[in-house]
């Protein structure tokens, strides 16, 4: 319960403009995504593996 009141209060402070959701990703749109791709590092293999990630 710790854990998921720090994580709120983190959202909270970050201010984000939406409430974004990996299950809600539209790949419809002309925004270039591979949807594998996504769901590939949505899975977040790539940190138990210590790989960095930058996203632009």
């Amino acid at each position: 319960m710790r854990r998921q009141k720090r994580f709120e209060a983190r959202a909270r402070a970050a201010k984000l403009r939406h409430d974004a959701q990996i299950e809600n990703a539209d790949f419809r749109a002309a925004r270039g995504l591979d949807r594998n791709l996504f769901m590939a590092l949505a899975g977040c293999d790539w940190i138990r593996k210590h790989h960095s990630l930058l996203v632009t």
